[in-house]
């Protein structure tokens, strides 16, 4: 009987999944938007290398999120 296997699953660092300033920020920074600049980066960076392994999905849906949690930043409803 054949056997349908489940795909292995890479698990992200916990900075990639979650973003928080305070992590992103460095010394030389003028304004959180360069930390969040700089978690995308590392976002896109992970997915690009673990394709659609990883468990923050397709290249699409990062972006899809990290526009939805821009937007609510933008609205300040996210410190």
């Amino acid at each position: 009987m054949a056997q349908r296997r489940l795909r292995a699953v890479a698990q992200p660092p916990a900075e990639l999944v979650e973003f928080d300033v305070e992590e992103w920020t460095e010394p030389a920074d003028r304004a959180p938007w360069q930390a969040f600049e700089r978690w995308t980066v590392a976002r896109h960076q992970w997915v690009k290398t673990h394709g659609n392994e990883s468990i923050l999905g397709t290249l699409v849906d990062v972006f899809r999120e990290e526009h939805n949690l821009h937007m609510e930043i933008r609205r300040g409803n996210v410190a």
